[in-house]
């Protein structure tokens, strides 16, 4: 590990970056920082960055990582293999979808930030959504995205100048903003690309959850692709900071 540069994490709310009590230390080496590692959906291995938590806000994140750069690098050369788990996805992300209708959601443009090959916005077609988008890092995943929904897909890590402001009702993010490296600039880009009204639809790991309670460091959630873990409330005082 001496050879890789490591830098520091700030909380994401706090904005604070020594003030956090060590939860588990780092236990990978160079071999793990490699596109299978980051690839969606693998088989947990128990790899991960230090663990810290912070002493204000209890935001858990990991401190330090490795360059943002190097990161986009290993989650562009990523492999899509879940193949065989995308029709249960499809139908568990699809009823969450579903209850945004409680909220007065329109169906017009539904942006999915982290859209593999674009199954679920298949999914929010069929829902009645009128146009969708994708952004998605994984070369090998977007070539393997359907020919007609292929045009709709941006190869590239999802940051500002993508999309026009005010361009969608509904952005979706399905177990990607764990990974999110700056998720205060990630959701300031919701905030701007949301029509009045739009809606962001999260789902994802929680921290503060029995099972990862309970499991502590052998949680599968503990992983050296989770920058930030999120509890109902660190998620929501995020979120609050930008009107979401």
């Amino acid at each position: 590990m001496s050879a890789l540069s490591l830098n520091a994490t700030a909380c994401a709310i706090c904005q604070t970056v020594d003030e956090a009590r060590p939860l588990y230390e780092a236990n990978f080496d160079l071999a793990a920082l490699n596109p299978e590692v980051f690839s969606a959906r693998r088989l947990p291995d128990r790899v991960h960055y230090r663990m810290v938590r912070c002493n204000d806000c209890g935001l858990v994140r990991s401190d330090p990582t490795a360059d943002a750069h190097l990161l986009q690098g290993l989650y562009a050369e990523s492999s899509f293999n879940y193949d065989a788990q995308v029709e249960d996805l499809r139908k568990t992300y699809g009823r969450y979808l579903a209850l945004l209708q409680r909220y007065g959601a329109g169906k017009g443009a539904l942006l999915e930030i982290g859209c593999g090959n674009g199954f679920f916005l298949h999914e929010a077609l069929s829902q009645g959504y009128s146009h969708v988008h994708g952004v998605e890092p994984s070369v090998d995943a977007v070539a393997k995205a359907d020919d007609r929904l292929r045009p709709h897909l941006v190869c590239d890590i999802m940051r500002p100048g993508l999309f026009p402001p005010a361009s969608f009702d509904a952005i979706c993010l399905f177990q990607v903003f764990d990974h999110i490296a700056d998720p205060g600039a990630l959701l300031k880009e919701c905030h701007r690309l949301l029509k009045p009204g739009g809606l962001v639809l999260f789902l994802q790991h929680n921290v503060e959850a029995i099972s990862a309670r309970v499991l502590g460091r052998l949680s599968p959630i503990i992983d050296i692709e989770h920058t930030y873990l999120y509890s109902p409330a660190t998620l929501g005082r995020l979120c609050g900071q930008f009107d979401l």
